[in-house]
């Protein structure tokens, strides 16, 4: 019984973390695609054949 139950609490303890560390993740790639749409529009427009050496 008591061995389960820290076993079990550890897995939520864990989870919990990896949950805010999964949306800390996805804020941030959020933002970083936001940024890069703007970016990858420029580039394509100034590009040319500049990208494909």
């Amino acid at each position: 019984g008591a061995a389960i139950s820290a076993v079990t609490k550890a897995l939520d303890t864990l989870t919990i973390a990896i949950r805010k560390t999964i949306d800390a993740g996805l804020k941030e790639v959020k933002a970083a695609m936001k940024i890069n749409a703007n970016d990858i529009t420029v580039a394509s427009e100034k590009g040319g054949s500049s990208g494909q050496n």
